[in-house]
């Protein structure tokens, strides 16, 4: 498995509540639209984001390194903050902040870039 490969692999937790890795790119997602939103979750994966750039999100992350270096970064933290919220897991306040803010700041450099090469193109 390549170095790529497994920076796309994260952990979830399973039925039993043990933690189970999945990868993010094939694997459904830990909760559907609907639940999502009947739970006050937003969904923040960044085609759903930026949904005029689907192509151009798709393309970059074939081809530019360090976007997708970005874009699995962004999508783990993601993941990660959906299921925190998700399972009301005891983390304070301020770590869950610091994250929030981290994925913020991911998904402003993965938008210039877009913004960016859209412009190029």
């Amino acid at each position: 498995m390549s170095l790529w490969a497994l920076l796309a692999i994260c952990q979830r937790p399973t039925e039993t509540g043990r933690l189970d890795y999945y990868n993010v790119e094939s694997d459904p997602p830990l909760c559907n639209e609907e639940e999502r939103t009947a739970m006050g979750i937003s969904n923040h994966e960044l085609h759903s984001e930026f949904p005029q750039y689907k192509d151009l999100i798709d393309e970059l992350r074939a081809n530019d390194l360090k976007f997708s270096e970005k874009f699995k970064k962004y999508a783990e933290l993601d993941q990660e903050i959906e299921g925190l919220e998700r399972r009301g897991a005891p983390v304070g306040d301020d770590k869950l902040h610091r994250m929030k803010q981290q994925r913020a700041q991911l998904k402003d450099d993965l938008y210039q870039t877009l913004t960016k090469n859209s412009q190029a193109s």
